[in-house]
């Protein structure tokens, strides 16, 4: 069975894009883990099948392995070894 893609951000108002996020695009929270400044540590937002994990910005790595290129055009890709749906056993 082949894994899809989910998006990892970061916003600097991670409350204010997660708020977009769900207006405009009719993404549900999933899981919304807050940090102890009042930012997000980690949310997860699902539509359908689809799933968006964010967070807010902040100077250390995410809570798995991860990897960020540049594309030809400029956007930056983010790829990691965390997996929200694996079974956590």
């Amino acid at each position: 069975m082949a894994k899809s893609a989910i998006p990892c951000l970061r916003y600097q108002d991670a409350h204010a894009a997660i708020d977009w996020l769900c207006e405009a695009f009719g993404f549900k929270k999933h899981l919304l883990v807050l940090a102890d400044d009042g930012g997000v540590a980690h949310a997860q937002l699902v539509r359908g099948d689809t799933m968006v994990m964010l967070g807010s910005t902040r100077d250390d790595e995410f809570g798995g392995r991860g990897y960020s290129a540049k594309d030809p055009e400029g956007n930056l890709w983010n790829f990691g070894s965390y997996d929200p749906g694996a079974d956590p056993t």
